[in-house]
């Protein structure tokens, strides 16, 4: 070796040239030994079957990234066509206007929408630009609302379960107390809350953590721990806990009813019949909305500690977080289907939009005794 800048034959078959020293930085005192910073820039370049690993790893990067994007981009399509459909529907058809629960339907098709967008956008910023400066703007204008919005369709998820149960346990008094109006005020409530704390929490310490600390630019490595468990996790938690006490409480009490419905000489009455389809009918919707939730989110809730706590960050844990939060994200895809899709009177709104035919839903009532013929 003549030099720094020599050309080395190794074999006959590899070439290692452009031997140029590495930048050493000093952070705090010691040395930044990442290495990205460490020892030599190699460039290695093989013209047979010798040292290929390099272009190997780079070859795989390159294919993990493209089907990552490939996936988000096909993810996003369906959530955003799903959730804009959603939304047609209810402006478009009188009667699903005038419900307050499509309100808040309304209101999660709006976040889960824009979750499909911001996908699109932070997928391509955050895989296909390596620029330090492009990094940072992406954790400040597209993780902080971000995130927001998830948990925005979080709590909307959980008004909704309030007003079904609402509706069950207080059939008489519930369009009395339960407007559209009202709906609509808890809706922007939600939006003004998330956005400010989750928001502009997220965007201020997204823009001042160090760069190094970044590995994946998720929010537990954003925010500092006593921020991130105090003011962004229970937000998460404490809907997807409050739906699964509210809908077992709604099972319980259609239960309840359907044995008193039940005539001395053990005959089911009119309103016992009744009473049975719509046991059916909100059990298939509880256990639905139930268990896609245990399934999307399990997964994220089980390895979000790990990933936090883990100080070498291996390739399997970055690969198992990317798929739990991929499952996250589906639940913005799936929710049209559980909230709208399986309504009959969506069903027909849509098969209107389709063939672009008048609005035909309009029929007077409460929603409350139609829950068995809608689901």
């Amino acid at each position: 070796m003549r030099g720094l800048g020599s050309v080395v034959q190794l074999n006959g078959n590899c070439e290692l040239k452009h031997l140029q020293p590495a930048r050493i930085g000093i952070h705090g005192g010691r040395r930044d030994n990442t290495p990205q910073h460490s020892g030599y820039n190699l460039d290695i370049s093989s013209n047979g079957d010798g040292m290929n690993g390099t272009d190997e790893t780079r070859e795989s990067i390159d294919a993990y990234t493209i089907t990552k994007l490939f996936f988000s981009f096909c993810l996003a399509t369906v959530i955003i066509t799903g959730n804009v459909l959603t939304i047609a529907a209810i402006l478009y058809t009188k009667k699903l206007r005038r419900s307050a629960t499509n309100a808040l339907v309304m209101n999660l098709a709006v976040a889960d929408g824009l979750v499909g967008c911001l996908l699109i956008a932070f997928s391509v910023v955050s895989d296909v630009s390596k620029d330090e400066k492009v990094w940072r703007r992406s954790v400040c204008v597209a993780r902080a609302p971000y995130y927001s919005i998830i948990v925005i369709s979080a709590c909307t998820l959980l008004a909704i379960a309030v007003d079904r149960y609402l509706a069950i346990t207080r059939p008489f008094s519930y369009k009395r107390h339960v407007t559209v109006g009202r709906a609509q005020l808890i809706s922007g409530l939600i939006w003004i809350w998330e956005l400010l704390i989750v928001g502009t929490t997220t965007c201020y310490y997204g823009n001042n953590v160090p760069i190094e600390k970044i590995r994946s630019g998720h929010i537990s490595e954003l925010l500092p721990m006593a921020i991130f468990a105090s003011t962004i996790l229970p937000q998460v938690s404490i809907p997807l806990l409050g739906n699964f006490v509210l809908y077992w409480r709604i099972f319980r009490t259609i239960r309840n009813r359907k044995r008193i419905a039940i005539t001395s000489d053990g005959t089911p009455t009119n309103a016992g019949c009744c009473i049975n389809r719509m046991s059916a009918a909100v059990t298939r919707m509880m256990a639905v909305v139930l268990g896609y939730l245990i399934l999307a989110w399990s997964p994220y809730f089980v390895l979000l500690p790990v990933s936090t706590l883990s100080q070498t960050n291996p390739k399997s844990l970055t690969y198992g977080m990317d798929v739990a939060t991929f499952l996250v994200y589906t639940n913005s895809a799936v929710n049209p289907l559980i909230y709208s899709w399986l309504n009959r009177d969506f069903r027909q709104a849509y098969i209107d939009l389709l063939v672009c035919k008048k609005a035909s839903l309009y029929t007077r009532g409460s929603n409350v005794f139609k829950l068995s013929r809608n689901f």
